[in-house]
């Protein structure tokens, strides 16, 4: 976990009325074996009790940032203002209705360096049906 300056990893999450589903993506994101991220979460003013769960979180884990907008209706919008509160050297993109596979945001443990569990993503997620998506390159 970072405890001064920025951290390695900002995981960006946009998201509109998914409290209901966003609890096992933060959870997912919580569980990697590399520490040093920040999760930013912007919503796209939700309606429903998304605003209520992202406090809560934001409230028990100091690396979540929850961001509240007025609601824009386009995910580009909602994105480009979680990626301009980033602080990490690298960042990666989480949907707020998947979740990692175990491990797949990680260090390489011979180089140090960001690492996943295959040679071409950042972020292997499940997606709503379990199935495994591949987002980022490897850096």
């Amino acid at each position: 976990m970072h405890t001064s300056g920025n951290p390695v990893v900002s995981i960006i999450m946009a998201t509109y009325n998914r409290a209901s589903l966003i609890c096992q993506a933060i959870e997912s994101v919580i569980g990697q074996s590399l520490t040093d991220w920040e999760l930013i979460v912007a919503d796209d003013g939700s309606t429903d009790n998304t605003a209520e769960v992202l406090r809560e979180w934001e409230a028990k884990e100091p690396r979540i940032r929850y961001l509240r907008l007025p609601h824009a209706g386009r995910i580009a919008v909602v994105s480009n203002a979680a990626l301009e509160a980033a602080r990490g050297k690298y960042i990666a993109v989480l949907d707020d209705d998947d979740r990692w596979i175990d491990h797949c945001l990680r260090t390489h443990p011979a180089t140090g360096k960001i690492n996943t569990n295959t040679p071409t993503s950042l972020t292997n997620s499940l997606n709503p049906y379990g199935r495994i998506k591949g987002v980022l390159p490897t850096l």
